[in-house]
């Protein structure tokens, strides 16, 4: 119930943004490994055990405010995903490539972010294309308490003496932490008013907002790790913008 009103409070003022001045509404997108750090347990891991960024989509809805030719506001909010991903390699057939060549456990926690951005572009070529750098603080927040476990069984292992297997713990409080965020890029100024970006984006937290505790076995050996999240991630974005209400 709290994100629906959090969303409709966040497109209203948007909405209401539009009809008063030089703004457009923003369709976000992207795509981003959000990155966790080790932080107890056995230091020393298997060499076929792998902590991966874990990879997510974004989906939001912004405003952006033109100050004049180079400087903007933006701000808005999107819905993503951080979390925790670990594998382990395989051995597997060359007669079937489709297999599997490692055994996976991931535990996601759904994320609302509120960014706060200044956005410089530079002046228009011939062929309408500007670049764009921009930086600010991006509030991240989860309404929702996570505790979850997770065990996964290297395929063909279930039920052997020495199977592979992953198993993890993921844990997070409800939270709402402040964030920085940079992006860059290439935005194309179409004939009609709107505008095609497409760039970088990155986020660096500062607050530990989930942990997550590890446990696999590889040859008929135990390793257990620790790691914890703050919310990092860097990633490719592509964002399309409707033509700028103007003041009448």
């Amino acid at each position: 119930m709290k994100k629906i009103i959090v969303a409709v409070l966040v497109v209203a003022a948007i909405t209401n943004a539009t009809a008063q001045g030089n703004w457009s509404i923003g369709l976000l997108t992207s795509g981003s490994g959000n990155h966790s750090q080790f932080s107890g347990g056995m230091s020393d891991a298997n060499g076929r055990f792998n902590s991966n960024p874990f990879g997510s989509g974004t989906l939001g809805i912004m405003g952006r405010y033109y100050l004049n030719k180079h400087w903007s506001l933006q701000s808005g909010m999107n819905l993503s995903q951080i979390g925790f991903e670990y594998t382990v390699s395989n051995d597997y057939s060359l007669l079937k490539k489709h297999d599997s060549h490692s055994t996976k456990n991931n535990i996601g926690i759904g994320i609302i972010q509120v960014p706060f951005t200044a956005i410089f572009v530079t002046k228009a070529n011939c062929s309408n294309f500007r670049f764009f750098v921009g930086s600010g603080i991006s509030l991240m927040s989860s309404f929702n308490k996570v505790n979850e476990t997770k065990n996964v069984v290297a395929k063909g292992d279930e039920g052997t003496i020495n199977n592979v297997y992953v198993n993890q713990s993921a844990t997070s409080n409800q939270f709402i932490v402040p964030t920085v965020q940079f992006m860059y890029g290439i935005e194309k100024l179409l004939k009609k008013g709107g505008i095609i970006q497409a760039g970088f984006v990155a986020n660096l937290g500062f607050t530990t907002i989930a942990s997550s505790d590890v446990t696999y076995s590889i040859d008929n050996k135990v390793y257990n790790h620790s790691f914890t999240n703050k919310g990092d991630y860097a990633g490719m974005m592509l964002n399309y913008y409707l033509k700028p209400f103007k003041k009448r």
